[in-house]
């Protein structure tokens, strides 16, 4: 019988284009100056993390939480 090794990590993304992000207003793109790639994530490159984590290439990490943010996190 197999080991069951659940893992806990968390998502955590940045300024991704979402119909929530379409509506804020144009001052928004002051935002992107404290964004490194100076652009906001497309959905799909957040989500592409997900795969990895859920995998078994992933099964020693647990715990972690994994900014998908460009930099924009780091140091705040």
């Amino acid at each position: 019988m197999g080991h069951c090794n659940p893992t806990g990590n968390v998502v955590a993304p940045g300024l991704t284009e979402t119909d929530m992000v379409r509506q804020l207003p144009d001052d928004k793109r002051a935002v992107l100056e404290e964004i490194s790639l100076a652009r906001i994530a497309a959905p799909d490159q957040t989500a592409a993390v997900v795969p990895f984590l859920v995998s078994p290439d992933a099964s020693y990490i647990t715990g972690a939480v994994l900014p998908v943010a460009s930099g924009a996190a780091v140091g705040h």
